[in-house]
C-alpha cells in the first residue's frame, strides 16, 4: 500500500507531465504559426520575383521583337502541321522557310533545310493530327547572334500508320492497336532559332 507521501510525490509528478504537455502544444503552436507565417511571406517574394522576371522578359523580347515576330509566324503557320492539301497555308509555309531560313539549316544534326521539310511530310504522313501550342520565347544574345529558345509541346494523333511504325508489336494485336488508335502523344519541343545582324536566323535545331 502507498504511503500518503508517495500517493502526493506521484500526483506532483502527474500534474507536472500535464503542464509539460501543455507548454510543449504551446510551443508547436507558436513554432506552427511562425511557419505559416514565413511561409506566406516566401509565397509573397516569390510573386513578385515572378512578376520582375515577367517584366524583364517581356522587354528583352521587345527588344528583338522582329525576331520574335518571325518566330510567332512560323508557329502560327505551322501550329496543324504540314498542310500540303491546303494551297493557300502550303504556299505560305514554303514562302516563310524560304525567305527566313538559310540553304544549310541545321536540324537534327544535318546541314540542309530538306531536312526540315522531310520531317514535316513525315509527320504529316504518320500521324492524324497534329498541334502545337503556343511556344514560350527566351532570348539569348551570343557576341553578333540573337539565339531565340523556344519550347512548346506538340500532340500528334496516331493512326494506324503510326501504330505500326511506332509500336510494331501492337500492330499485329488488333485489339491492342485499336485502343492506340486516336491517342494522342504530347512531346516537348524545343527549338532554337538563331538570328544574324540582318535578323533572319540562320538555323533552327
Amino acid at each position: 500500500m502507498n504511503s500518503p507521501r508517495a500517493s502526493e510525490k506521484m500526483l506532483r509528478r502527474r500534474a507536472q507531465v500535464r503542464i509539460n504537455q501543455q507548454r510543449y502544444r504551446l510551443k508547436l503552436q507558436d513554432i506552427n504559426a511562425t511557419r505559416v507565417l514565413e511561409v506566406t511571406e516566401l509565397a509573397h517574394d516569390i510573386a513578385r520575383c515572378q512578376g520582375r522576371i515577367e517584366i524583364l522578359e517581356r522587354c528583352v523580347l521587345r527588344l528583338h521583337e522582329p525576331e520574335v515576330g518571325i518566330v510567332l509566324e512560323y508557329f502560327r503557320l505551322f501550329r496543324s502541321g504540314y498542310a500540303p492539301h491546303q494551297p493557300d497555308l502550303h504556299e505560305q509555309q514554303v514562302a516563310l522557310v524560304n525567305a527566313i531560313i538559310e540553304p544549310n539549316l541545321v536540324f537534327q544534326g544535318e546541314a540542309r533545310v530538306e531536312k526540315l521539310w522531310e520531317q514535316w511530310r513525315l509527320a504529316h504522313a504518320l500521324y492524324a493530327t497534329t498541334e502545337m501550342e503556343p511556344p514560350r520565347i527566351d532570348t539569348i544574345c551570343v557576341e553578333e547572334t540573337t539565339i531565340l529558345r523556344v519550347s512548346t509541346t506538340i500532340h500528334l494523333g496516331l493512326s494506324w500508320r503510326s501504330v505500326a511504325v511506332l509500336f510494331p508489336q501492337a500492330a499485329d494485336q488488333h485489339h491492342l492497336s485499336k485502343r492506340l488508335i486516336g491517342q494522342v502523344l504530347h512531346l516537348p519541343l524545343v527549338k532554337h532559332f538563331h538570328f544574324t545582324e540582318s535578323a533572319w536566323p540562320d538555323s533552327t535545331r
